[in-house]
């Protein structure tokens, strides 16, 4: 697969893993140079995707740590449960 920038976008897109406006790559889980290693890893741009998703599952549940819910005072916190998250990568 020859890298472009437009395959880098396109992937980019199937990870859900935009760079936001005036950002860069570091604002997001993938670098450019991680996007280029999926990309030439891979057959075609959907198993690079499946990849991708695989890798985001354990960076999901690393992220998540362990908290589940917490509150102070009349205010009330709950994160995301950390196998919703990486179940939910895994499945896309």
């Amino acid at each position: 697969m020859t890298l472009t920038p437009e395959l880098r976008t396109k992937l980019r897109k199937l990870l859900d893993e935009q760079i936001p406006a005036g950002g860069s790559d570091a604002d997001t889980r993938f670098s450019d140079a991680d996007i280029d290693e999926l990309l030439s890893e891979a057959a075609n741009i959907y198993g690079a995707a499946a990849a991708g998703w695989t890798l985001k599952a354990s960076m999901f549940q690393r992220e998540a740590g362990q908290i589940q819910s917490y509150s102070v005072g009349q205010e009330r916190y709950e994160m995301a449960n950390p196998k919703d998250l990486m179940e939910y990568a895994l499945k896309m």
